[in-house]
């Protein structure tokens, strides 16, 4: 399925780009805390558009540094 056609689906688009902006950012979170490890580094060009996401309001499914570090604390 191509993202256009994920797009046209019963989620909102608003929806869609506010989940993808949160999930980017929340991998690389977790990455910087500890709490995860990846093999590849998550691509700065990507980082860089999910944060230009949320601050164009797309913040809905966005993670604070409160909840990393309450993570970070319940899972070791």
């Amino acid at each position: 399925m191509s993202f256009t056609d994920y797009l046209a689906g019963s989620i909102p688009a608003d929806r869609v780009l506010s989940m993808l902006a949160g999930e980017v950012i929340r991998l690389k979170s977790y990455d910087s805390s500890g709490l995860i490890e990846i093999d590849e580094p998550v691509p700065s060009e990507l980082i860089r558009a999910a944060r230009r996401l949320r601050e164009a309001g797309f913040d809905g499914r966005a993670e604070t540094s409160t909840s990393v570090a309450a993570l970070s604390l319940t899972s070791h």
